[in-house]
């Protein structure tokens, strides 16, 4: 089997190549056979009508979330409740297709993820998005208004442009943000936690290091006056395609789709066992841009994971970034 070559540089203590022993998704295929025999079994499980239905459910859920936030009565978009829990309805939901058109048997949701999911859930979506809103985009909303850099040219705007507008603006931050993360050995670091799922199913989207979680709201949006509706649709649209991207769910959208948008092929591929596979396809959710700039690499993985396949405690997600420094405390004390 061909060896992949990865970067730990927290267990080696600096910035050196290591070789790991787990094998590339088509070396394991050929040896175990079960990779073809799993994908055998899923094609016949499907019905032509399934198919179908799974082929256009992601583009039907973005424009059912348009035109809920377009359509809906004031009275309930601007009920705070409805703001707050609408993210959530959509992710129960997309994790309700996992049970009913599951990619692969070995990303199916067991008790371990489930717990754990929830807990970054509450506590990086919630928790440290509302701190990152505090000591990061509010303190940034206030500086680009004092100083009258904002702009209302998008006020006027149909609710969907507005809304194309954000995802736009707060993707190709989140694109250069996640690409400078793969690049630099220190912010590797900070998020190769996420890197160590070994699994992709809807609760895994929220799993990653703190630091990392604290700057995921940056947008070049801040610089335009939006409505509240658009701010609110943008956040459900551009939720729906992470949780797609991560989901453990067969879809088999059209090509206009997956050229613009990211699919859980493009990103199980930028979670592959082989680094080299890692660094494509950094875009959460516009695909498109890694078209752009010359990071988008067609293909799918089966397998996901780094380190042989490590599993990280929540403990060692917390500290992960700091454990290269604390190496080399202890090597000079030695």
């Amino acid at each position: 089997m061909d060896k992949e070559q990865i970067f730990d540089t927290a267990a080696l203590g600096g910035g050196r190549a290591a070789t790991a022993d787990f094998p590339a998704d088509a070396a394991f295929a050929a040896a175990t056979g079960g990779v073809a025999e799993e994908k055998r079994g899923e094609a016949h499980s499907a019905g032509p009508i399934k198919k179908t239905i799974f082929k256009y459910l992601q583009p039907a859920i973005l424009l059912a979330i348009l035109a809920f936030w377009s359509l809906a009565p004031a009275a309930v978009t601007g009920n705070p409740w409805v703001g707050s829990f609408a993210g959530i309805a959509i992710m129960v939901f997309i994790m309700g297709l996992e049970w009913v058109n599951e990619r692969h048997a070995h990303w199916r949701l067991t008790l371990r993820e489930f717990l754990e999911g929830a807990f970054y859930i509450v506590c990086n979506r919630y928790v440290f998005g509302a701190v990152s809103a505090v000591i990061i985009y509010d303190p940034l909303k206030a500086f680009v208004m004092a100083h009258g850099l904002t702009t209302h040219v998008a006020t006027g705007l149909p609710l969907a442009v507005q809304v194309i507008m954000l995802i736009a603006l707060h993707e190709f931050v989140q694109y250069w943000f996640h690409r400078m993360l793969h690049n630099h050995p220190w912010l590797w670091e900070v998020h190769v936690p996420h890197h160590y799922l070994t699994q992709l199913n809807t609760m895994n989207a929220a799993v990653g290091n703190w630091l990392e979680i604290l700057f995921l709201g940056v947008t070049l949006g801040v610089f335009f006056e939006m409505p509240r509706e658009a701010l609110l649709c943008a956040g459900n649209i551009g939720g729906a395609v992470a949780y797609f991207a991560h989901s453990n769910i067969r879809f088999d959208p059209p090509r206009w789709y997956s050229f613009f948008f990211t699919t859980i092929e493009h990103h199980s591929l930028h979670h592959s066992l082989n680094y080299d596979d890692t660094r494509y396809n950094y875009a959460n959710e516009l695909i498109v841009y890694d078209r752009i700039f010359g990071t988008f690499r067609e293909g799918e993985a089966v397998h996901v994971g780094q380190d042989n396949q490590r599993r990280l405690s929540v403990w060692e997600q917390t500290i992960w970034p700091f454990l290269p420094l604390v190496a080399k405390l202890k090597a000079k004390k030695r």
